[in-house]
């Protein structure tokens, strides 16, 4: 497991823990169990073994599904532990954690924003039906830097509209990935509605700041806006 996020998959209110496992598929569960924790495993299909992990409503059910690199899993009606694939799209295999699932353009449907975590390259996945059927439209957001391996979806202008925030992890592989020696940048991206397509914001480059596993959003000096926690 590299790093995970708390969602709640099940829908009772209380978050849950979604790793990131590249041998394994599962969720956790956690309830009180005296003074202590009870930690509950829930197996997820096995095709989102994997570099790369997201969460969202794909298909406007209203519970929440699972992505991957290799497609979507659908939570069904029935079961939390019941789950639908969907090989509907095959990404890249070092695909960021986390994935974003929302509406980008604003057209009702979800889209998913990817990146390459340990290459070049910020993308989204436009959702569209063809022919009653479900598909996928690839848009490049920005292939002018790399390692964005973390993704993070806050409204950091205070529009009341989120943007993708996200900026180059620092020697992940020791030099071994592509552009890993570049220099440092962090980035916010928002969606321009009229043209498809997403206006950029250089926050830091060249700087010591880069954008690692768990980077942080918050009004750290009570000013009333949105600082960034950058940890290297």
């Amino acid at each position: 497991m590299e790093t995970a996020r708390l969602v709640d998959i099940n829908g009772d209110g209380r978050v849950d823990l979604l790793p990131n496992g590249v041998d394994f598929a599962a969720w956790w569960e956690f309830r009180a169990k005296g003074d202590g924790v009870q930690w509950i495993r829930h197996e997820l299909p096995q095709e989102l073994m994997g570099h790369g992990v997201g969460s969202g409503d794909i298909n406007g059910d209203g519970r929440v599904d699972v992505v991957g690199a290799k497609g979507w899993a659908e939570q069904s009606k029935a079961s939390s532990d019941d789950w639908i694939w969907h090989p509907e799209f095959r990404l890249h295999r070092d695909a960021p954690i986390p994935m974003l699932v929302y509406d980008v353009d604003g057209d009702s449907d979800t889209d998913i924003v990817w990146s390459r975590g340990h290459n070049t390259g910020l993308f989204w996945l436009e959702q569209l039906q063809t022919d009653g059927q479900r598909t996928w439209l690839m848009h490049v957001i920005d292939a002018s830097w790399s390692q964005p391996h973390t993704l993070m979806l806050v409204d950091i202008t205070g529009d009341g509209r989120h943007e993708v925030v996200t900026g180059k992890r620092y020697l992940a592989h020791e030099g071994r990935d592509s552009g890993e020696w570049d220099p440092l940048i962090v980035c916010v991206y928002q969606f321009q509605g009229d043209s498809k397509t997403w206006k950029r914001a250089v926050l830091s480059s060249g700087g010591r700041a880069s954008w690692d596993l768990d980077p942080k959003a918050v009004d750290l000096d009570g000013d009333g806006d949105i600082d960034l926690v950058c940890p290297g």
